[in-house]
């Protein structure tokens, strides 16, 4: 007979029980060669959950059951096949279409022979599928009760952060040297809106490649602001909560790098009618000048995203925006449009309740802190710790109060100092950065009228 060999161990069973994947396959190939079987091939999972369907070796060694490349399955223990009814009853179903076997060889009373046997080996499956899921949720419990005290479960770990041992025992995470490249990233992005360029910046001033993907991550870490789980004091903060927000307002709209054209207001338009992004094309203009020579223009437009791929009836804004237009409508009328914005309005009624805001958010931070207090006294249970975490995190965010006292002031003094003379004198990418430290969105309607909406 052909014999495919499979073997899996989790971390923590290869930790207790010394069941290595070394030692199955040693047992395995000599259970084989005493029965004479030919090893068709050896299939491993290490550190995979008997109850993930998907798992690398398992997927290959049903792939080549389907094949046709082997009669029988050999591995140590059933629970080393799954811990999952029903996926065991769906390879199951497609082992006996294809006419192959399974033993167990340190469970020798499992077979598929009988009513009584298979009906056995489901009950047996039902009995470590509950053994799993309970151990499952008692680790959950143990993990949740970690981090809202602040401690470290997990060894892989946002850069920028290392972990450190805690006075008393456990393990808590703390700011490395590589700290202030986080916030050179986050910085960046936020003054750029384009990722492949706030790299670029990194890789100038620190000397360090990061790769587009990693930071995109990074840039959406909530650990970099203190935060995991519903803890809002897991670790020290490497940004301000200002900050980081922002960068999740723009992420959606980042610049794309795909091409060496820069378009000024890439990010910033928004369709008035459905919603989705205005994008730019160009096209290239050919004219004669006076003297007979050839001159060559690049014309930039803007046009709404969801109309121009294909579905011109799911939106009316036929509008193709010049960015020549677009732009000097705003020269000319920025400085109106800024002292005009309702946010500019609103700014002292804002101001003034922060402060109570501020007051009432420590009270509720001192408050969370005390539960874990009294849950490790056994005043409360963890399940009412969770509950009343949940109130307390809710009644924080519904405090937040946007600071708009920094942000504006530095728009203000933009416009102050000759914006139209330093904007002209600058070039295309300076160009567009300046607009984008300053506007956050700028909508166009289907009659072409500008509504922006500024950076606060």
């Amino acid at each position: 007979m052909r014999a495919f060999i499979y073997i899996r161990v989790s971390t923590d069973q290869q930790a207790k029980d010394g069941d290595s994947l070394d030692e199955q396959e040693t047992t395995l190939k000599k259970y084989a060669n005493d029965q004479g079987y030919a090893i068709v091939d050896i299939y491993r999972d290490e550190g995979v959950s008997g109850r993930k369907e998907s798992r690398e070796g398992l997927d290959r060694l049903m792939s080549d059951v389907k094949a046709g490349m082997g009669d029988i399955i050999l591995f140590t223990f059933l629970s080393r096949f799954g811990r999952d009814l029903r996926h065991y009853l769906n390879m199951q179903e497609v082992l006996e279409k294809c006419k192959v076997v399974w033993r167990a060889v340190h469970e020798p009373v499992y077979n598929t022979d009988t009513p009584a046997g298979r009906a056995m080996i489901a009950q047996m499956m039902t009995f470590m599928q509950l053994e799993s899921e309970m151990t499952g949720e008692r680790i959950k419990v143990v993990v949740e009760h970690k981090i809202a005290k602040g401690e470290v479960v997990s060894g892989r770990q946002p850069f920028g952060l290392k972990i450190v041992d805690k006075e008393g025992g456990g393990k808590k995470l703390v700011h490395d040297e590589n700290n202030a490249i986080v916030q050179t990233l986050f910085k960046e992005f936020d003054k750029l809106r384009n990722i492949q360029q706030s790299i670029n910046t990194v890789q100038r001033e620190h000397n360090i490649i990061i790769t587009k993907k990693r930071a995109a991550s990074m840039l959406r870490n909530k650990k970099y602001i203190g935060e995991h789980r519903g803890n809002l004091n897991y670790c020290p903060p490497t940004v301000t909560h200002e900050l980081f927000y922002r960068v999740q307002k723009k992420l959606p709209r980042a610049i794309k790098s795909n091409t060496n054209r820069v378009y000024l207001f890439s990010g910033l338009l928004r369709c008035g009618e459905c919603g989705k992004s205005f994008g730019g094309s160009a096209c290239h203009i050919k004219s004669k000048r006076a003297d007979g020579t050839e001159a060559k223009y690049i014309y930039k437009t803007y046009k709404c995203l969801l109309r121009n791929n294909c579905h011109k009836s799911l939106c009316d804004n036929k509008n193709v925006v010049s960015e020549h237009t677009l732009e000097k409508y705003l020269l000319e009328n920025v400085e109106r449009l800024f002292n005009e914005h309702e946010l500019a309005k609103s700014y002292n009624a804002q101001a003034v309740s922060k402060g109570d805001s501020a007051k009432k958010k420590i009270k509720l931070e001192t408050d969370l802190k005390k539960l874990n207090d009294l849950y490790m006294i056994d005043m409360i249970s963890f399940d009412e710790v969770k509950k009343r975490q949940a109130e307390i995190n809710a009644e924080i965010k519904s405090l937040t109060v946007t600071p708009t006292l920094k942000r504006m002031s530095e728009i203000k003094t933009m416009l102050a100092n000759e914006f139209a003379t330093v904007y002209n004198n600058a070039d295309e990418l300076q160009k567009r950065q300046m607009w984008q430290a300053m506007i956050d969105t700028i909508i166009i309607d289907k009659d072409r009228n500008y509504r922006v909406i500024f950076l606060t």
